[in-house]
């Protein structure tokens, strides 16, 4: 058995078990791909395109970085896709439940309504701009999930010179309508119940505030809302 003073020698400077804890969904916080030119970064987060994104960076030269804030590049912008937080949620909480629980409709109602008072499961659920801590506004470019505008990348697909940039152009993307189409009964219900959606946007609220400051996209009426809510947020 070892001793508490091997523990104590052992425990950590800085608390951080994000990665630990989520090391077998989505991608940790900080990571990133830069460009060959190192002009651009992309950030992924998980249900925001970002499998398709990460796969034609990949295929693209793009190199990887482990964590952002501390492989630092003061002179590149950074590529985010900003999503709805509702329709990103409806999405990400199907994913989470058919991945640790086989379906969304194979759950009690008594763990479906834990889903709804945790709401942040794991990556596919939790907020976007945790994704982006560190990062400043001026140095984002945004792509809206809803409608997006892949020219930065299709400009760059053009400047490539990769064997596989050939294999794998960009052709742009479009938003799964038939993910809205076939949802389940349990996120029909939810979407139907406006008090469950106020909650939601306000848990969510931070995201709305970077879609709002990056998409000049309308602030929804959170519940108890205040214009100056987001102290965390650095000028």
């Amino acid at each position: 058995m070892k001793s508490a003073r091997y523990f104590d020698e052992q425990k950590p400077v800085i608390i951080d078990t994000i990665n630990e804890i989520w090391s077998h969904r989505g991608s940790p916080i900080g990571f990133c791909f830069e460009s060959p030119d190192k002009k651009y970064r992309y950030v992924p987060v998980s249900k925001c395109m970002s499998d398709t994104l990460s796969t034609w960076c990949d295929a693209n030269g793009w190199s990887r970085i482990t964590d952002f804030n501390v492989e630092t590049n003061l002179e590149c912008k950074y590529i985010v896709v900003l999503r709805d937080p509702v329709q990103r949620w409806c999405s990400g909480v199907e994913m989470w439940l058919k991945t640790e629980h086989s379906q969304i409709d194979s759950v009690s109602d008594d763990a479906w309504s834990i889903c709804l008072d945790t709401m942040m499961l794991d990556p596919h659920t939790e907020r976007q701009c945790i994704s982006y801590t560190g990062l400043n506004l001026h140095h984002i470019i945004p792509i809206n999930f809803e409608s997006p505008d892949f020219s930065i990348f299709k400009r760059l697909q053009a400047s490539a010179r990769t064997e596989l940039s050939v294999l794998y152009p960009f052709k742009g993307l479009t938003v799964n309508k038939n993910e809205e189409r076939s949802r389940p009964d349990r996120i029909v219900k939810f979407l139907k119940n406006e008090r469950q959606i106020q909650r939601l946007q306000h848990i969510y609220r931070y995201d709305y505030y970077l879609r709002h400051w990056l998409l000049d996209i309308d602030l929804p009426k959170f519940e108890n809302m205040d214009y100056n809510d987001p102290s965390i947020w650095k000028d």
